[in-house]
């Protein structure tokens, strides 16, 4: 009955192509029309209900033979990514493997615009290879135009193996015109449709034979017009009778309106206990055995279901078998239209409400949630609705990591259901946090923690705990955001107590803010032991959130300004990928620390093959992930005096920004360009940045207070660089009650800066002398060379007045390395220092810094494709940096070379 998908249960019964009635009449002359269109790029058939619109490609491609996906839509699939979902589902009836590009899509947080989707989707049905026919049935149900929009651009582009098919009671609002030029389009309208005399004397034949005249079959066809749906239920009111020629001279002078007339005739000549059945079941969009047999239990006459259902399609009562095992049915939708008014009478608002309600019990108890809060919300049953999505909430989060199956369960409730549930306003908090509106968040739960804690709440003790964890865990990472770490701790601690394990994400967010908060609390080294420990038993179960933790633990390293762990933690999420997948939101997290800590130690290459990783996974990384690489890739830009690449990265990000009306991101575009001016020496060409904000507890690549400190030291006159020193103050203050090592190291530089400018030169070398006694072991570049002439300037004089801080000079060759316009491109070092004399050893070897990274990686016995591998860089260029290794330390293999490099002092053992 049902197929689970990645995200949420997908209903076979929307992509089983109908059934062919046997009983219905060949069309040889539409067939013929249709066979010819198929080498066009779309068959449109437009035309109003009871036409025969889907029977007719039903027997066309029952007799084609051709590879055919079927999908019924409804007005649920204007979302565009329910409608995406189930496209792909109905041609993976037919190719298994079919959307491995479209589909991880789905799980974006934030849906792509249409024309992506259907680049990607193109690009899915190209790979196929092979001829296939797609049908899409009740077109006309669809009011996105994002849905439209995608339709339209695949028509387009649509390859040769694809042909479509749209059914619609309307036309589309798709640019028909220009395709009827271009002729792309086989049009059949409801002219095209209408039986003519010939089919319709056979439809009569073959139920009557010949007792029925040709003049009564002549105005039968004229006084409906040719209307398929006529022409069947006045087929229909004769079946029975003995004279069908004298009741047919009745129906022909009949005045009103035909089909209300026909209905009646037809319904009336039911048994009472089909026509209860039919009332029942015109309240349902589909109806089984199983299902009707339920909604019958209390108090009906209605008795065996499933021979209801037989003997209602052997009248041909416009039943339509949607799989092949005729377990599920609907009716033809004019056939309800009109059975819903004539039934109306036949039920009690009561008894209406009595068949929602039971419905809705049944589809639960199946697993159709959409399905089963639709009809708990008609029966206006909030309560029962609100605990079915309670019991469904952390299922549906754990499987839709894009979070839009919890939104359209809640958008079925009507305005204002959820502010005396707090089931609902615990699952409209979830889908707050998941769009990062944390202001909005408090309010909910507040009101949430009032009605549970209610001497009258009627939530059992069990799951009124379960929800109060919850809440206790979105406030952990409200809490955590606002840089309240101790009560964002305790509330971390008191959601682990009360979720059960089994809700996978808000068990995981509470380990992962739980290690935040008392890392941030300065218990490093316990917060690290927590995420271990859950890495541990998270191995043990199959590494289901492991991207998630290490992500985590990526994170936290960053505060330390510890790259090599981050590096690590992040190559760890790539190599679990390889046994066990990882969601893409996660391997863009990766690829984002990798870039972070290669652009920190120089690394041009491999930080930009990584951003730019992430910026292919635009619509599956956060907006905040993908926003950052794109001013990371402007960072390395910026670094290599590329002018070019830097207005192209900045331009996207902060043309991102302003699409996605996010203010954060809009604010980083802003320091970027504080940070271009003040590379160029054109600080009073950009405004102030904001008053500094206590920003220590992120870890994006650009702080607000760093570059507020920045601006001030570089604007500021010889000896008024007070309210930069205040400013850097407060930061660095800041930074170390949250332990962001990082941010404090780049603070202190600034400061340096500062007191120079302030013409303090002794106070300003020495610290810049501590600085730099922090920053070798940890291997700092950028946090360094970021900071323009200045640093150079200061570093020069530190160099003269102190030789014996070594790393002075390391980092001043580097400056002179980096690139202006016109010059070569900076260095990439590893810069694997061990002691002071590092720099004159290379240049005594005349290595150059990738040479030495080459050859550390040698004494490590790597491959060349490992080596490869890690660097980001070809085998050839491997080879190629290999032999003028050797060349330069005159020896013949890598193990010589080694060698040489230890006698000279170039290698240290202990590497």
């Amino acid at each position: 009955m049902t197929e689970n998908s990645s995200r949420c249960q997908v209903v076979l019964t929307k992509i089983n192509r109908p059934e062919v009635d046997r009983r219905w009449v060949e069309r040889p002359r539409l067939q013929a029309a249709l066979d010819k269109g198929r080498d066009k790029k779309l068959t449109l058939i437009a035309a109003p209900a009871g036409y025969g619109k889907s029977t007719l490609i039903v027997q066309w491609l029952d007799c084609s033979g051709q590879p055919s996906a079927w999908l019924s839509l409804d007005e649920h699939d204007s979302d565009p990514g329910r409608f995406i979902e189930y496209l792909i589902a109905s041609i993976r009836k037919i190719f298994s493997q079919f959307g491995t590009r479209t589909e991880p899509l789905l799980a974006s947080t934030k849906m792509p615009p249409p024309e992506y989707f259907a680049d990607v989707l193109i690009s899915d049905f190209t790979s196929l290879n092979t001829k296939l026919v797609l049908a899409l049935d009740d077109y006309h149900t669809i009011s996105s135009n994002a849905v439209n929009v995608m339709i339209a651009r695949l028509i387009e582009y649509l390859p040769e193996n694809l042909h479509l098919i749209i059914l619609s009671r309307v036309a589309p609002p798709l640019p028909l015109p220009r395709w009827r030029v271009q002729n792309w389009l086989l049009e059949l309208g409801a002219a095209d449709l209408c039986f003519l005399i010939e089919e319709a004397t056979a439809l009569f034949t073959n139920t009557f034979g010949e007792k029925l005249s040709s003049d009564a079959i002549n105005q039968i066809v004229g006084l409906t017009e040719g209307w398929v749906a006529g022409i069947q239920m006045a087929r229909l009111s004769l079946a029975e009778v003995d004279n069908p020629e004298a009741v047919a001279k009745n129906i022909l002078g009949y005045d009103g309106r035909i089909v209300d007339y026909l209905m009646g005739e037809v319904v009336s000549r039911q048994s009472e206990e089909v026509k209860d059945f039919l009332a029942m079941t015109s309240l349902l969009e589909r109806f089984c055995a199983p299902l009707c047999d339920h909604l019958s239990g209390s108090g009906s006459t209605i008795s065996e279901c499933g021979q209801l259902i037989e003997c209602i399609e052997k009248e041909n009562l416009f039943t339509i078998p949607l799989d092949g095992n005729r377990f599920w049915y609907r009716y033809h939708h004019l056939f309800q239209t009109m059975l819903t008014r004539q039934m109306r009478g036949r039920l009690s608002e009561n008894r209406q409400v009595l068949i929602h309600r039971r419905a809705g019990e049944w589809f639960a108890t199946q697993n159709y949630i959409e399905d089963a809060l639709r009809h708990l919300v008609l029966a206006g049953d909030l309560d029962a609705a609100a605990d079915l999505v309670e019991s469904q909430m952390h299922g549906v989060i754990d499987r839709d990591l894009s979070r839009r199956d919890l939104g359209r369960w809640l958008e079925l409730f009507p305005p204002g259901a959820e502010k005396q549930r707090p089931p609902l306003l615990v699952a409209h908090s979830f889908q707050r946090l998941f769009n990062w509106d944390l202001a909005g968040m408090t309010p909910l739960l507040d009101r949430a923690e009032v009605l549970l804690k209610k001497p009258d709440c009627s939530i059992p003790e069990a799951r009124r705990q379960s929800l109060s964890g919850d809440i206790a865990i979105q406030r952990a990472v409200c809490l955590a955001w606002q840089s309240d770490s101790r009560n964002g701790l305790h509330h971390a601690r008191r959601g682990l107590q009360l979720v059960p394990q089994g809700h996978r994400y808000a068990h995981t967010t509470a380990i992962t803010y739980g290690a935040a908060c008392t890392f941030l609390c300065g218990e490093k080294e316990d917060a690290l032991l927590m995420l271990d420990n859950a890495l541990r038993d998270d191995c043990a179960a199959g590494s289901l959130n492991a991207g998630h933790l290490l992500t985590t633990r990526a994170a936290l390293f960053s505060y330390t300004a510890d790259w090599d762990a981050v590096e690590a933690s992040a190559r760890l999420i790539l190599d679990i990928n390889k046994t066990v997948s990882q969601a893409d939101y996660w391997q863009g997290y990766a690829h984002y620390f990798l870039g972070s800590a290669a652009y920190e130690r120089n690394q041009f290459d491999s930080a930009s093959v990584h951003f730019q990783v992430v910026e292919k996974m635009r619509y599956l990384v956060t907006t905040r992930v993908y926003h950052d690489a794109l001013l990371g890739l402007a960072l390395v830009a910026l670094a290599k005096s590329d002018a070019q690449q830097v207005e192209k990265y900045r331009t996207a990000a902060f043309s991102f920004a302003i699409e996605t009306k996010d203010p954060f991101s809009k604010q980083m575009s802003e320091l970027f360009e504080v940070r271009q001016a003040i590379s160029a020496g054109k600080i009073s060409t950009v405004q102030k940045p904001q008053l500094a904000t206590d920003d220590s507890t992120q870890f994006w690549l650009l702080y607000i207070s760093l570059t507020q400190a920045e601006w001030l030291v570089h604007e500021a006159e010889m000896g008024a660089c007070s309210e930069a020193l205040e400013c850097i103050e407060k930061s660095l203050q800041r930074a170390r009650n949250h332990h962001n090592f990082k941010l404090e190291i780049q603070l202190l530089a600034v400061r340096a800066l500062a007191l120079k400018n302030s013409g303090k030169d002794d106070a300003a070398l020495e610290l810049l002398g501590k600085v730099l006694g922090l920053a070798e072991p940890l291997r700092l570049v950028r946090s360094f060379l970021d900071r323009g002439p200045l640093m150079a300037e200061l570093l020069s004089l530190l160099s003269a007045q102190r030789p014996d801080i070594l790393y002075a000079k390391v980092l001043l060759e580097l400056f002179k390395n980096q690139p202006h316009s016109g010059t070569p491109t900076a260095p990439e070092v590893n810069l694997p220092i061990r002691n002071g004399k590092l720099l004159e050893t290379i240049n005594a070897s005349g290595l150059t810094n990738r040479e030495f990274e080459i050859l550390h990686l040698l004494q490590g016995r790597l491959t060349d494709k490992e080596i490869a591998e890690k660097l980001f860089i070809s085998i050839t260029t491997v080879k190629s940096h290999t032999s003028s290794i050797y060349r330069k330390l005159d020896v013949a293999n890598r193990r010589l070379a080694v060698g040489k490099a230890l006698q000279i002092g170039l290698l240290s053992p202990k590497d």
